[in-house]
């Protein structure tokens, strides 16, 4: 083995053993395509099993002997969760940490049509895009992955404290 390969081969074990290096996506098994990422495909495809009722355990991710939407939610958690570090969100069909217009564009190119797939708007995986995706994707957007919805700001106790006084000092004038 030359020097450099033995040098780097503890430096590796080290690194993954800390966490600083990932193991590939392949691992668990939701990466279907073994392409060593978790991508569209990936999820494309395990709709497509569910809307197929598929019998393939290759699909299974939650270990029950059935392919459903129950292994859907466990690909969103393990593949968000090796992709950003929290679980995908749900509505979020290009994968990007975030339910937005893209994923809004995505439902509405694809509406009304099947068979259909995660990446063209069918989040309930039952085959097509339709009013209950629109339904999940409204409920869902502005939502970032692990569940954080964007919140608008509500007025600081300072603010509030300076604007009762400037009004009471108004009043006494």
């Amino acid at each position: 083995m030359p020097r450099n390969q033995l040098f780097l081969a503890p430096l590796v074990v080290l690194l993954l053993a800390l966490g600083s290096l990932s193991s590939p996506a392949y691992a668990t098994g939701a990466d279907f395509n073994d392409d060593g990422f978790f991508d569209s495909a990936d999820i494309d495809a395990l709709v497509a099993a569910i809307v197929s009722s598929s019998t393939d355990l290759l699909y299974d991710l939650t270990s029950d002997g059935l392919v459903n939407k129950n292994d859907l939610a466990e690909w969103l958690f393990l593949g968000g969760t090796e992709n950003l570090g929290v679980a995908y969100s749900e509505a979020d069909a290009n994968l990007d940490g975030t339910v937005g217009a893209l994923d809004f564009e995505a439902w509405n190119v694809n509406r009304f049509m099947a068979p259909n797939s995660w990446s063209g708007g069918d989040f309930n995986a039952d085959g097509i895009a339709d009013g209950y995706d629109f339904l999940i994707w409204n409920n869902s957007k502005n939502e970032s992955a692990g569940g954080n919805i964007s919140s608008v700001p509500e007025p600081s106790a300072c603010l509030l404290m300076l604007t009762s006084l400037l009004l009471l000092l108004r009043r006494r004038h």
